[in-house]
């Protein structure tokens, strides 16, 4: 009985303490503004929309469209958002890649990224500050330079 109750303690305050740790990361800025920021999830017909550019079409569409709405200050589009309950659920859209001069070893798991695709004036919309280089514009396309 002494095992019981010491053990119980100590999940007790085990508990209490992972309550506490939850309370102080709400209270943890996420590096961007979620004041006066609205998320949508947009699916189109993929049986209308089959080439890659008629796609491209409907996003600068769409953009035109939200950016246009009064009292609207900025819109982005992006596959992913920070803190997507449904990006948590079904994991991370993980892409493995391969550093220059540096081979993967036959067994070895390749180092991985999440891959997010978002459109000019992302950083903007979320208010995150950029603390090196510029934020993407509608010239980074496919046929910009490559950046290195």
């Amino acid at each position: 009985m002494i095992s019981q109750v010491a053990v119980s303690f100590v999940l007790l305050i085990s508990a209490g303490l992972m309550m506490r740790s939850f309370i102080r990361l709400q209270q943890v800025p996420p590096g961007f503004s979620t004041d006066h920021l609205l998320t949508m999830r947009l699916s189109a017909n993929f049986t209308r929309y089959t080439q890659p550019q008629q796609l491209v079409t409907l996003a600068d569409t769409v953009l035109r469209n939200v950016r246009a709405v009064s009292g609207v200050q900025s819109a982005s589009l992006a596959s992913n958002f920070p803190f997507n309950r449904g990006g948590i659920a079904s994991g991370p859209g993980n892409v493995n890649f391969e550093i220059e001069g540096r081979p993967v070893s036959r067994g070895d798991l390749a180092p991985q990224v999440d891959l997010t695709i978002v459109s000019a004036g992302y950083f903007e919309t979320i208010r995150q500050p950029m603390l090196a280089g510029r934020s993407f514009t509608d010239h980074d396309d496919a046929n910009a330079p490559a950046w290195r």
